[in-house]
């Protein structure tokens, strides 16, 4: 059952990606905000480098991401989101939680995190190709 509700989880946060436009919610000032398993906290894609703005997170959170280099001039690029903590004008980073490193022509994946030293996150995605996260309560 535990495996068919993963799939599940999964499944939806793939499709996320693939029909969402960008789109991401207000801020929350709650320190450690309580936050039900699979609720998209910021859902956001794009074509070009990006920073998203500040969000809340609670102890544990997953980052769903995926990228397509089709557009690049050989089709192949590298994948990076960076973690910080804290807010976009003040941000200092996650020496906790490990950052995404993918190169190629393609891929997509889930990251598991704790909130680690901050429950206020903001992401720096550096890329050339296009590419869509959704960060989840988990």
């Amino acid at each position: 059952m535990a495996m068919i509700t993963c799939l599940g989880v999964v499944v939806v946060s793939v499709a996320l990606l693939l029909y969402l436009p960008s789109w991401d919610t207000a801020d929350s000032a709650a320190t450690v905000p309580k936050i039900k398993p699979g609720t998209s906290l910021l859902a956001q894609s794009g074509a070009t480098s990006a920073t998203t703005d500040s969000f809340a997170i609670a102890n544990r959170w997953n980052l769903v991401w995926r990228f397509d280099c089709s557009n690049t001039a050989f089709g192949l690029g590298d994948f990076v989101v960076h973690l910080y903590n804290g807010t976009s004008s003040n941000k200092q980073i996650d020496y906790v939680n490990r950052d995404v490193h993918r190169s190629g022509t393609s891929g997509a994946g889930i990251e598991h995190y704790t909130a680690g030293d901050s429950h206020r996150k903001v992401l720096v995605v550096d890329t050339p190709c296009r590419w869509g996260i959704i960060v989840q309560g988990a």
